[in-house]
């Protein structure tokens, strides 16, 4: 038998619109950033329960995973505030995610900031459609990603099971 998991919508994105400015930039993490990275991964997985049933170190190695392949930036003010993923995954689609900012800098606007910057360098480089998943549970990321310009396309039904 299966666990109900999260609710969750497939967003796509083909143009992004215009964002309100917020200042400073983002950056791709290094491997100086990791011990951050793997903190806020962490906490990501913690609070979206998209690390249910993960095994010990999941948090890290995904961390790893992104820093090696130059796909986590953060966004700076002047210190990291919010972090985002986002590469190209298959023919011309991006991916988004996942998307962290810590409770002491939420509200402000970084994570639109950020994933409308990304977004548009992804597109600019060559994808034609970028594409994300939310928890349809969170109305904050599901209205800041719709601001961005992404639009709700297929609902996703989690389910996990586990061994008798």
């Amino acid at each position: 038998r299966g666990t109900p998991g999260m609710p969750q919508q497939v967003h796509e994105l083909r143009a992004v619109r215009p964002h309100p400015f917020v200042p400073r930039h983002p950056r791709p993490l290094g491997a100086d950033d990791l011990q951050l990275a793997t903190a806020w991964m962490a906490a990501f997985f913690a609070e979206s329960g998209a690390g249910e049933g993960a095994r010990p170190g999941w948090a890290r190695e995904a961390a790893a995973i992104h820093v090696g392949r130059s796909s986590l930036h953060f966004w700076l003010n002047p210190d990291p505030v919010c972090m985002a993923g986002g590469r190209e995954t298959s023919e011309g689609v991006a991916r988004i995610g996942p998307v962290y900012t810590p409770p002491a800098h939420r509200r402000r606007g970084y994570a639109g900031a950020l994933v409308a910057d990304l977004s548009q360098r992804l597109l600019d480089g060559g994808c034609h459609t970028c594409c994300l998943f939310t928890d349809v549970r969170t109305l904050t990321s599901n209205h800041v990603y719709a601001e961005v310009g992404y639009q709700p396309v297929a609902s996703v039904n989690e389910v996990w099971f586990r061994p008798a």
